[in-house]
Parts: structure tokens; sequence; C-alpha cells
């Protein structure tokens, strides 16, 4: 794991809830994500998704469930 995602990941836990995926698509604009055939980031990733997020575990499945194109069950 990069430094980076490692930010990313403690940005998560640190930010209150509820939080949209706008505003952690504008907040993580410049964070990367290598891709096997492009580049893109977490913001982009954030931004193709409308969604409100209760909780740093609701937003992180999210974004997997994005990169992934697996289907994260929201019960």
């Amino acid at each position: 794991m990069t430094d980076d995602f490692e930010e990313f990941e403690t940005g998560l836990e640190d930010r209150s809830y509820p939080v949209s995926s706008a505003e952690l698509g504008a907040e993580y604009a410049d964070q990367p994500i290598d891709l096997p055939n492009e580049t893109e980031t977490v913001g982009d990733v954030f931004d193709r998704l409308d969604q409100e997020f209760d909780s740093a575990a609701e937003a992180r499945e999210a974004l997997y469930g994005e990169l992934t194109g697996e289907d994260v069950d929201r019960a």
C-alpha cells in the first residue's frame, strides 16, 4: 500500500459523516490510483457515484466496488 493510499484511508476515518460522493470527489481530486491500463484519481471514482455515505466503511466499499466492478450489498 502506498503512502498516498494510507493518507486517503486515514482521511476517510478522520472526517465527519454523512458525506456525499461529490464532496469526496472534490477532496480527493488529486489522489492518483494506478490501474493496469490507466491512471485516474480517487476523486474521479467518487465523481461517478451519486451517493451519500454514513461511514468510512461505506465510502471505502463504494470506491472498491466501483474499481473492481463488484456489486457491494448495502443492507
